[in-house]
């Protein structure tokens, strides 16, 4: 996907395929941490936060939608 076209809460698949009848994919690596560290290093995230971040992530299934 061009530079231009990928929105910022995409991660960029870089290949799918198939290898001794196991689907995989790998995707660019980007810096930071994931969710469960989030939630180890500060405890529950509150409901303010956490609905931010389902915001940004629908932001982004919505545009893989758009984009087919």
């Amino acid at each position: 996907m061009p530079q231009a076209l990928r929105p910022p809460n995409i991660v960029q698949v870089m290949e799918a395929s198939e290898e001794a009848g196991r689907p995989f994919f790998s995707m660019e690596c980007l810096d930071g941490e994931d969710l469960e560290q989030r939630i180890r290093r500060d405890g529950p995230m509150p409901w303010r936060s956490a609905l931010d971040l389902m915001r940004q992530s629908l932001q982004g299934l919505g545009a893989a939608w758009s984009a087919g």
